[in-house]
């Protein structure tokens, strides 16, 4: 098999002011590095990155849309069947009763609120 030329590209990295560097460096599996700092330059230079997707990785991909597809179609419907307007109050007649009510309701909530209880 013929050889392919190349250049070495090298840089120091300091233990003191690199550290996240190094972190990430070496959070990247060995063969994987070279890589990783070739789509970083071409990124970095804004250079069009060809990135290919695993069949595996387009599956998965094709069953998230569909389960989100579901969710969408079934989300109107779980909507409306929990939006049941609430039922008017019952008054026979006497509009007085809802006041009190809501009188007692506030007053019972100023008595609440100077009791503190910390």
């Amino acid at each position: 098999m013929k050889q392919r030329k190349h250049r070495m590209i090298a840089f120091k990295a300091y233990t003191d002011t690199d550290a996240d560097l190094l972190a990430w460096w070496q959070s990247i599996p060995v063969g994987a590095r070279s890589g990783a700092i070739r789509e970083l330059l071409r990124l970095a230079l804004g250079y069009q990155l060809e990135t290919t997707v695993s069949d595996a990785d387009m599956a998965a991909l094709r069953a998230d849309v569909a389960w989100i597809r579901g969710v969408l179609v079934e989300l109107p419907r779980q909507v409306s069947a929990m939006a049941q307007p609430a039922p008017a109050p019952q008054v026979n007649g006497n509009e007085t009763a809802v006041q009190e009510m809501d009188d007692r309701s506030a007053k019972l909530r100023e008595q609440r609120l100077r009791k503190p209880k910390w």
